[in-house]
């Protein structure tokens, strides 16, 4: 691989990795957990909790299959909708 290759490769990379968190972010405004965050921290600073991509997807599987299924929540996926600081309200 020539140095033009790698440069173009990883230049991809980034920018997929880019559309990925901001797809994310989009779908954790619309999360519980983000409304806990803003809840408890304010508009200016609920974004800096922000949860990682994989957590964001986690609690919105949790949160769609709860709802398809109307299925209580497990008291173990109960955590999943919290502020991501660890504190704050609840649902």
């Amino acid at each position: 691989m020539t140095n033009d290759q790698f440069k173009e490769a990883l230049s991809g990379f980034v920018e997929e990795m880019n559309k990925e968190v901001g797809t994310a972010a989009m779908l954790w405004s619309c999360l519980p957990s983000h409304q806990a965050a803003l809840k408890h921290h304010g508009p200016s600073e609920a974004w800096s909790y922000c949860p990682s991509n994989s957590e964001v997807m986690e609690e919105a599987y949790h949160l769609i299959r709860n709802r398809l299924h109307g299925e209580p929540l497990a008291r173990e996926e109960e955590g999943l909708f919290k502020c991501p600081c660890g504190e704050g309200e609840d649902r």
